[in-house]
């Protein structure tokens, strides 16, 4: 196994030549040549396996030693399992690298560990079981934090099988496996799907923004009722909800890569999914009807603007009733902004305007104005303004109908692979 190593300086010339052999026979060793790319690249491209012992000098537990190529050379002899070349100052394993396959059968997977784990304690629980040649216990790049799974490597397929045999506790259908959630292009294309469909969606929230009617308020209080009643249940469920022990569960490392190999290929598939979805989006944006085209404006017409001031508790209809009496009205506005206080009302023409301000000019119910100046321009620009609101809404409408009329195929989400 791996030695850990401090500062060379004081320690006897066996020990050390003992770290050196034990360190180089580790970096040489079948568990670490299979993760380790330099060093299996430096025996594979190499004429006859041999690595220069200088390659090892450059290594920090090597170098924090202080030794040299004379130093490795002696302290390497005795070794059973590497051939020093002394005439090259190079060295060699005496047996061949064992392919990847072959020891993937000594190899078991380990989920559900409890946290915090180490070293000692897979020695501990594993090593019951065989001599184990290599332990790997994963983490995440960013934090250092385990995974919560590990790689245990035995001397032989025999010992592999009975540590899955005998630490084996989960029973029945099991929970998802421990997989990566996703490469960096499949994040991205669903980042991407995610902006797209946002981008569809703003037609539906400019509706959703659009003035509400007076009764909304009740509406709303009523369903904000409903969501707390629903929150109280939700809240409730989880208190009555019963956790299941999690319980560790072994399988070797082969049938793990079948199910890693399963996993992945149904992410390309999603992966081929999201691309066609996006393709089907764009295909959507691009579709829609030009936005560029203006909508018509409304002239000004000077003098057929009628503030009334009324009560509060004047409805709609009931001044829509006064102020037809003598004449046909084209528009009554009653916008909240006026706080129920006041009302614009618009005529044909002038003449009708008025006439309706003559004749309740001595009303002690009413009071009517005529808007003039700057207070009728500024009024005409917001009934245009409201115009083109109202125009956009219903033209969004229609791009949301046709929309939905042909929506885009969902990708299912990624879902783990499970034990059977």
């Amino acid at each position: 196994m791996k030695v850990r190593m401090s500062d060379g300086f004081g320690k006897s010339f066996e020990k050390k030549s003992m770290m050196v052999l034990n360190q180089i026979e580790f970096y040489m060793g079948d568990a670490n040549l299979r993760r380790d790319r330099f060093m299996s690249s430096e025996i594979y491209n190499s004429v006859d396996g041999y690595v220069a012992l200088s390659v090892f000098l450059k290594f920090n537990k090597i170098k924090s030693l202080d030794v040299d190529e004379n130093f490795l050379k002696n302290a390497l002899k005795p070794s059973n399992n590497l051939e020093v070349d002394g005439t090259r100052n190079m060295v060699k394993r005496i047996i061949p690298f064992v392919s990847s396959e072959t020891l993937d059968e000594n190899v078991i997977y380990a989920d559900n560990l409890p946290k915090p784990i180490d070293m000692d304690n897979i020695n501990k629980v594993f090593g019951e079981y065989g001599k184990i040649y290599y332990i790997s216990l994963p983490k995440y790049h960013s934090t250092r934090d385990f995974k919560g799974f590990a790689f245990v490597e035995y001397s032989s397929k025999e010992e592999a099988d009975l540590a899955c045999k005998k630490l084996n506790l989960y029973k029945g259908s099991s929970p998802p496996s421990s997989f990566p959630k996703g490469n960096k292009d499949f994040i991205r294309l669903q980042r991407q799907l995610s902006k797209l469909m946002d981008e569809l969606n703003i037609v539906e929230d400019a509706i959703s923004k659009s003035p509400k009617v007076k009764c909304e308020g009740e509406m709303g209080k009523r369903r904000l009722k409903e969501s707390n009643e629903i929150e109280c249940k939700k809240i409730k469920l989880k208190k009555d909800k019963i956790i299941p022990e999690t319980l560790m569960r072994v399988i070797p490392k082969t049938k793990w890569l079948k199910m890693r190999k399963k996993y992945l290929d149904g992410q390309k598939n999603e992966y081929s999914q999201m691309k066609t979805s996006i393709e089907d989006v764009k295909m959507k944006l691009n579709s829609r009807e030009p936005s560029n085209e203006t909508i018509k404006q409304l002239e000004m017409t000077p003098n057929v603007l009628v503030k009334i001031e009324i009560y509060p508790e004047n409805t709609k209809k009931y001044i829509k009733t006064i102020m037809t009496k003598l004449s046909p009205i084209v528009y009554i506005d009653m916008n909240k902004q006026f706080l129920n206080t006041e009302a614009i009302v618009r005529y044909s023409l002038e003449d009708e305007a008025i006439k309706i301000v003559n004749e309740y000019k001595d009303s002690d119910e009413f009071k009517l104005t005529m808007l003039s100046g700057e207070e009728e321009s500024n009024y005409w620009k917001k009934i245009n303004s409201d115009r083109t609101i109202k125009k956009t809404k219903i033209k969004n409408e229609k791009i949301v109908e046709k929309i939905n009329q042909n929506p885009i195929s969902p990708v299912k989400p990624k879902s783990h692979i499970v034990f059977n």
